[in-house]
């Protein structure tokens, strides 16, 4: 949750317009298939496990 003094820098977010080329960068670095690897590092999810 954004604190109040943060909210009208946040909504500046709203303005911003990508290029095609901008969103298919974005598209091909977050597809499913592009993030590998654990979401947590061993050690945290055998706390996590408990």
């Amino acid at each position: 949750m954004s604190r109040p003094e943060r909210v009208e820098e946040n909504l500046q977010a709203l303005a911003i317009s990508l290029t095609a080329d901008e969103l298919a960068t974005q598209d091909s670095a977050f597809a499913p298939d592009a993030i590998i690897g654990d979401r947590y590092p061993a050690m945290v999810m055998k706390l996590a496990a408990r």
